[in-house]
């Protein structure tokens, strides 16, 4: 039982908690560099700067780069960035999906063009809500149907770790680690 609970774990911090930790980390390292967030500021306090962020994209679009803005469309904070990471997954995968399996034109337009752009809409907006619904689509999609908490966990953790790496500049962390090493 306990074996199964730990391959859990590490299936799902390499499906979800790791991509969460790296596409936090870039995009808050990217607000870092920009001046859009301050590494001065405590943990609570980036929090509520990317709140902050958030009102004033809404605002003002020309200030956010493409991923914030979609970043932002899915909610913001640990939720929407997993969203939004979800969202790419199934994007990516129906099309490299639909480029090794194309079924030809004469199937795609045999209902007409009007019925395939209805169909491409549907299956953006289906897209989109499995996205919002992310806690549901991962452990379906891996046939892992373990412990819903655990694809909570896991990923929430990797944006709390994304957050803390993007704290400090790269140099900082590697200082760090070959003080750690020298020990």
């Amino acid at each position: 039982m306990l074996s199964m609970l730990i391959f859990n774990i590490i299936i799902v911090i390499f499906q979800l908690g790791l991509p969460v930790l790296l596409l936090t980390w870039w995009i808050t390292d990217r607000l870092y560099r920009t001046g859009q967030l301050n590494r001065e500021h405590q943990a609570g306090d980036i929090k509520s700067h990317l709140n902050i962020l958030k009102k004033t994209w809404k605002k003002d679009s020309t200030t956010a780069g493409y991923l914030e803005k979609r970043w932002m469309r899915f909610g913001g904070g640990f939720y929407g960035l997993t969203a939004l990471l979800t969202f790419a997954w199934i994007e990516v995968s129906g099309a490299v999906n639909f480029v090794f399996n194309f079924p030809g034109l004469a199937v795609l337009f045999g209902d007409g063009v009007i019925h395939f752009l209805v169909e491409m809409l549907v299956n953006q907006i289906m897209n989109f809500v499995a996205a919002i619904a992310w806690v549901t689509y991962w452990p379906e999609w891996s046939e892992n149907s373990s412990n819903i908490i655990i694809w909570l966990l896991v990923p929430y953790a990797g944006y709390l770790a994304g957050l803390k790496l993007a704290s400090r500049e790269l140099q900082a962390w590697r200082e760090k680690a070959k003080d750690w090493l020298s020990r």
